[in-house]
């Protein structure tokens, strides 16, 4: 065993990957280096023990800070200004006969939005279609749209933004953290694309825009979300390719499930 300038030449046998281990020496009884580097069949060298340790003296103890929380995620709003204009869901959309909302279980302690009119006023006023918000179950009761297929407009989905609507309490919503399970959707209750149309491209985007709220969003399994196969999913009636030849107008209910 050599000692040059803090490093140790050892015989020891060694083998690819032992970089780190031990050096022994039998006649010491104990551990005199740690092993970095040698050639098969010509020698290895280590870090000897005594350099090492001044190393390790010269170092500077340091006591952790206090780990630092990051703050809570807080869901983007819309507060009622945002929402001046829309007259929410026509009972008489259809000209020919009113279908006006239904009358909904007292147990689902329904919503009373701050800008609700006398004659509707649980009612979540939004781009052609309104929403009756169950507080008890913080979901969506049920959500009604009116279609006129002559004038939809397509409009690509790239919103992934969802905003919660303040003209009904926060906490009474849900929000981002609720669905950190990646197989539970935010399921429109309203099909967004059924909701794009109008007179002009402005207000078709209004409301696809108006879609992406919690409040106008139930949990959904995604098995259930994105098959088309389903009427969750595919919107047969209302949203398909010829739709508006058979139905010009239409009037969409869609209640979620509560007990």
């Amino acid at each position: 065993m050599q000692d040059t300038l803090g490093i140790l030449g050892h015989d020891c046998t060694t083998l690819g990957g032992n970089s780190g281990s031990p050096v022994i020496s039998l006649d010491q009884g104990g551990v005199v280096g740690l092993h970095f580097a040698g050639t098969y069949g010509v020698g290895n060298s280590a870090v000897r023990v005594s350099t090492l340790k001044g190393l390790l003296d010269q170092t500077v103890t340091t006591v952790p800070a206090a780990a630092v929380q990051a703050p809570a995620f807080q869901d983007p709003t819309h507060d009622a200004k945002y929402f001046r204009g829309r007259d929410g869901y026509d009972p008489g959309f259809l000209r020919v006969v009113d279908v006006p909302l239904p009358t909904l279980p007292a147990h689902l302690d329904l919503a009373r939005p701050s800008d609700g009119t006398d004659d509707r006023p649980h009612e979540l006023r939004y781009q052609h279609f309104g929403v009756l918000y169950s507080l008890a179950q913080k979901s969506p009761a049920i959500a009604a749209l009116n279609i006129d297929g002559a004038k939809t407009r397509r409009i690509k989905r790239s919103n992934s933004r969802w905003w919660k609507d303040l003209r009904i309490p926060a906490d009474r919503q849900l929000g981002r953290d609720d669905y950190s399970d990646p197989e539970i959707d935010r399921g429109h209750m309203v099909r967004r694309a059924a909701t794009n149309w109008g007179r002009d491209l402005r207000i078709a985007k209004r409301a696809n825009r108006d879609t992406f709220h919690y409040t106008v969003a139930s949990p959904q399994h995604m098995g259930l979300n994105r098959s088309r196969s389903s009427v969750a999913g595919s919107g047969r009636l209302h949203h398909g390719k010829y739709a508006h030849l058979w139905f010009p107008r239409q009037c969409v209910y869609r209640p979620d499930l509560h007990r």
